[in-house]
């Protein structure tokens, strides 16, 4: 049976479900930072974040519209009981990311996209979708991944069959794809998958245990960006460059699920907007907009689509924020030690 139509407006105001960490002790500090040869020259936050975000929440359309097959919105309940009861490690995180909060983004994206476009999923014809086992899927329409690493992953949210489209009813499908930097960081890229090699935006993953509250404030300031090996803010700005610069993308996300900002740099990567960290369940109480909805949003700018949001330059030159930032302990001969390429595992 296809999935019934939902409200947008509903779905996207949930909070994401609490997830519990036993992350082990350690980990990281495989080698010495590079220096950073970029273009990057300052940061500014973007204030008024949570204002333009329920300003595109306001736009979203009242009536329910009806998901791709091979998209289904995941219900949050069904899907919880085939992840980890506990996140143990960033393959666990980012299977949370996966299964929840980006498939839920990248169904909204397609049905949005439809109902924009005039298709309607309702007439698309064939069999309901069935997953990688054969089985029907679930009432939600969604089928877990079984333990699937997510280095094999490919580039469907779910595993399902493609469905016969009716004639006429050519819909755009968004989707995420599991990569790997040169680094072997993970990374989620998306994509339009008729066009899988053009990158929209990326989600680039940490580990909460090994970024602290003073890391994320440190990364969301206003100032001249000068690279600092001593400070895990900037040495993650001097990795976001990176990547955007290599999947030719401006737009990117930066989560450990618990914690999420969103960012773009300019034309030129010369200059980047951040959002302030927004809480995993941000919205709760009912004011402010959700995850999801910023999520939506933040995908939407990226994909070029009218009311998104446009990155900005600011005179930052006067402020210095990583001059004075969180740093390691002395070793034992009183010297500040650098810190390591991966004190992070993502």
């Amino acid at each position: 049976m296809p999935q019934p139509p939902l409200s947008l407006e509903k779905y996207l105001s949930a909070t994401l479900p609490p997830v519990k960490e036993n992350f082990p002790a350690g980990g990281g500090a495989t080698g010495a930072r590079a220096e950073f040869d970029g273009s990057l020259k300052g940061i500014s936050v973007i204030d008024d974040f949570e204002a333009t975000v329920q300003q595109f929440v306001d736009t979203l359309p009242t009536q329910p519209l009806a998901a791709h097959p091979t998209h289904p919105y995941p219900h949050f309940l069904n899907v919880l009981r085939d992840l980890p009861p506990q996140v143990k490690n960033t393959q666990d995180v980012q299977k949370y990311l996966k299964q929840l909060p980006l498939a839920a983004v990248s169904a909204s994206l397609t049905a949005l996209k439809a109902s924009e476009d005039g298709v309607d999923f309702s007439r698309i014809g064939g069999k309901a979708p069935v997953g990688k086992d054969g089985k029907q899927l679930d009432a939600a329409g969604y089928e877990s991944d079984g333990g699937e690493t997510l280095e094999d992953a490919d580039a469907q949210p779910n595993k399902a069959e493609p469905a016969a489209i009716a004639e006429g009813d050519k819909a755009t499908l968004y989707g995420w794809r599991f990569s790997k930097s040169p680094m072997g960081s993970g990374e989620f890229l998306l994509i339009d998958e008729s066009k899988p090699e053009e990158v929209k935006l990326v989600v680039r993953t940490i580990n909460s245990s090994a970024f602290s509250d003073s890391d994320w404030k440190d990364l969301v300031v206003d100032g001249a960006y000068d690279y600092n090996t001593k400070s895990k803010a900037s040495w993650y700005w001097s990795r976001k460059y990176g990547a955007t610069k290599r999947l030719g993308c401006q737009y990117f996300v930066f989560t450990d699920y618990q914690k999420w900002c969103f960012g773009v740099f300019t034309e030129g990567h010369s200059h980047a907007n951040i959002s302030p960290v927004m809480p995993f369940d941000a919205g709760k109480d009912g004011k402010s907009p959700s995850v999801l909805e910023a999520l939506l949003y933040w995908t939407r700018s990226a994909l070029g689509e009218k009311g998104g949001f446009q990155p900005t330059s600011k005179d930052v030159a006067s402020a210095h924020p990583y001059q004075n930032v969180q740093v390691k302990k002395k070793s034992g001969n009183g010297q500040v030690e650098a810190s390591n390429e991966s004190d992070i595992e993502e």
